[in-house]
């Protein structure tokens, strides 16, 4: 669900497309894809459930890794996500998110060097 919205945004976002090109991805990057690319992978959790109510809505924790030829790409994209999505809610495809906010991330690469990421975190709270 909070895939679908993401991946309006971000195409959407023209300060974030120009930089990807519509290479956002669902898990992994398929094998020999350009770069830049952002892979995306989503932990859910309920999030205001009790004893004797369901949960009116959810947490994603969302891990979004930046793949990149070098580290001034990985800054772009990275600040351009931020300011698409950080401290903001409403509706897309259909899903409305109550709140997103930046969690932090980390600097790797791949095994063989070849090319940078840039982890960033995300919680995002969507209605049920």
């Amino acid at each position: 669900m909070v895939g679908k919205y993401l991946r309006t945004r971000l195409i959407n976002s023209t300060a974030v497309n120009n930089l990807i090109n519509g290479r956002f991805h669902p898990v992994w990057i398929p094998q020999l894809s350009d770069k830049p690319a952002v892979a995306f992978q989503v932990s859910i959790s309920p999030g205001d459930a009790t004893k004797s109510d369901k949960a009116t809505y959810d947490n994603y924790e969302v891990t979004m890794n930046i793949w990149g030829d070098d580290y001034d790409q990985l800054e772009a994209i990275d600040a351009a996500i931020k300011a698409e999505l950080d401290f903001t809610r409403g509706t897309a495809a259909g899903i409305t998110v109550r709140q997103i906010e930046y969690r932090g991330g980390a600097d790797s690469t791949d095994e063989k060097g070849e090319f940078l990421c840039r982890e960033a975190k995300y919680m995002i709270s969507v209605n049920r």
